[in-house]
C-alpha cells in the first residue's frame, strides 16, 4: 500500500519547510509594504494546543483526518487534512498611525501571507516525510484571518490567531 499512515511525519515535513524557508518568506512580505509593522519569525512550532506558550508568534499544527488509501487501487496514496493554527501577541503600545488591534491583524495577516507563499512554493518540490515517503502534493485549501473578541480589555497585551486548512498528500 503505497503511502503514510501516520500523520505525524507530514506535519513534520511542513514544520521543516516552514522552518528553512518562512524567515526569507517574511522579508519579501516585509519588504512588500514597506511601513512601520516588522514581521517576526515564528519563536516555535507544537503539535498540540497548550494553555501556555513560550514565546510567540507560535503555530500549532493539528491533524484533522487522515483518509487511508483504496486497497483495490495500487497507486492510492494518504490524504492528511492538517490545520494550522497562527498565534500572536501584541504589546499594547502599538505604533504611531495604527491602533494595537489594527497592527496585529495585519502582521498576522501578513505573516499568512508569508505562510502561503511558502507552501504554494512546494509544489512541484518534494518535501521529506520519512525516508521513503515523499509529499507529493501540499494544497492550502483555506485561510482564515479571525479576530479575537475579548469580553474584558486587556491590561497590557492583546492576542489574535489565524487559522490555515492544508491538505498534504503522501506518496
Amino acid at each position: 500500500m503505497a503511502g503514510n499512515i501516520n500523520p505525524e511525519e507530514a506535519i513534520g515535513a511542513i514544520v521543516t519547510i516552514f522552518t528553512n524557508e518562512l524567515g526569507a518568506a517574511l522579508d519579501v512580505v516585509d519588504a512588500a509594504y514597506a511601513d512601520t509593522i516588522t514581521l517576526e519569525d515564528i519563536k516555535d512550532y507544537y503539535e498540540q494546543f497548550s494553555i501556555e506558550y513560550d514565546a510567540y508568534p507560535a503555530v500549532v499544527l493539528v491533524c484533522d483526518e487522515s483518509v487511508k488509501p483504496d486497497p483495490v487501487r495500487k497507486y492510492d496514496i494518504w490524504h492528511h487534512a492538517i490545520k494550522i493554527y497562527v498565534l500572536m501577541v501584541s504589546r499594547i503600545e502599538g505604533n504611531e498611525s495604527l491602533k494595537p488591534q489594527e497592527e496585529l491583524t495585519r502582521r498576522l495577516a501578513r505573516t499568512m501571507e508569508a505562510m502561503v507563499a511558502v507552501l504554494e512554493g512546494t509544489n512541484g518540490k518534494h518535501l521529506t516525510v520519512s525516508s521513503v515517503n515523499k509529499a507529493d502534493y501540499v494544497f492550502v485549501n483555506e485561510v482564515s484571518r479571525p479576530v479575537l473578541d475579548l469580553e474584558e480589555e486587556p491590561e497590557d497585551f492583546l492576542a489574535n490567531f489565524s487559522v490555515m486548512d492544508i491538505e498534504v498528500r503522501i506518496s
